[in-house]
């Protein structure tokens, strides 16, 4: 069994299979009441996508994935690799 997750916008309801480009916005009140220490906590939050974040007013920066190179050795450094090699099993 195989089980499938769609996220769906809740302003502009659009589907996507990955919740990358999805951000929770929301706005958090605190209400004191007369007792001391204790507060009521309404809050309101949506899952955006980017578009409709963007027309929320928030921009986000896309990040910059940098592809590391794997280091390749040299003519020399694999020759001098070879001849320490042969030496250790001397």
């Amino acid at each position: 069994m195989s089980v499938k997750t769609i996220y769906t916008c809740d302003m502009c309801k659009k589907e996507q299979y990955n919740n990358t480009q999805f951000w929770i916005v929301g706005v958090v009140a605190y209400i004191f009441n007369s007792n001391p220490g204790s507060y009521i906590q309404p809050q309101h939050k949506l899952q955006v996508c980017r578009p409709c974040l963007e027309t929320l007013g928030v921009y986000v920066q896309k990040r910059k994935i940098e592809e590391k190179q794997p280091e390749v050795p040299t003519i020399e450094e694999l020759i001098k690799g070879l001849i320490d090699d042969s030496f250790a099993e001397r």
